[in-house]
């Protein structure tokens, strides 16, 4: 009775691995992504929900080479990326502007707990500027500092 639990764990969790559809992508085309991002991103699990790294970009094609500026070719002016666990986005999220100026623009860092949602946003706008919104379950706005 117990290996065949094991096995119908087993073969539930593979089966969740293959039919999830993820996102091949080109690396050299985000500067700041850590190491620890994979070769594939995007995941869509078998129910449909987002798992594992995300990057929000959209690919651009620059036709002209414009020296120390931007290299004829596909470029990504501007992403976000981070983690999402069964379709919510959880821990870290950092945006990041792409192109010339490369530098982090954002910062959210979201947390879940029974009732709440408490999102910490950090803002590169004349400094750094904090902000913490609170949501209620009812996603009613409960406190921002």
């Amino acid at each position: 009775m117990k290996i065949q639990i094991q096995i119908l764990v087993f073969l539930i969790f593979t089966s969740n691995l293959i039919s999830a559809q993820c996102e091949a992508f080109n690396k050299s085309l985000f500067h700041m992504l850590p190491d620890t991002v994979p070769n594939n991103i995007n995941c869509i699990d078998s129910i449909d929900q987002k798992q594992g790294w995300w990057i929000d970009y959209t690919l651009r094609y620059n036709p002209i080479d414009k020296p120390d500026v931007l290299a004829k070719g596909d470029y990504v002016e501007n992403y976000s990326y981070g983690k999402y666990k069964d379709n919510l986005k959880i821990g870290d999220w950092i945006s990041v502007a792409n192109v010339h100026l490369i530098y982090r623009t954002r910062t959210d860092n979201y947390y879940y707990s029974e009732d709440t949602i408490m999102i910490i946003s950090g803002f590169e706008q004349a400094g750094w500027n904090e902000s913490i919104l609170y949501f209620n379950a009812d996603s009613s706005t409960q406190f921002m500092h």
